[in-house]
């Protein structure tokens, strides 16, 4: 399993996502093996996924990897939002 969570410099939780099989996609999509699709905040009224506005800044990506026999991966990443 797959649990992806982004927070902002405060620590907030802005996206939480956990998927339970592969393509483990951070934003939805991926079934049936399918590629994950592109999640294009000016599409979505640059907003989060359950609405929020979304803030410029520096944001972190925390993805925890769980195997079947227990073993767990956690990566991180920071990126920034800039809006048009």
């Amino acid at each position: 399993s797959q649990h992806v969570a982004v927070a902002d410099t405060g620590w907030r939780t802005v996206h939480e996502r956990p998927e339970r099989s592969a393509a483990f996609c951070a934003f939805g999509g991926g079934d049936n093996g399918a590629a994950c699709p592109p999640y294009v905040f000016a599409e979505r009224g640059n907003a989060w996924l359950d609405g929020t506005p979304i803030e410029e800044g520096l944001y972190t990506a925390r993805v925890t990897v769980r195997t079947v026999s227990g073993a767990e991966l956690i990566e991180e990443m920071t990126f920034t939002i800039d809006l048009p």
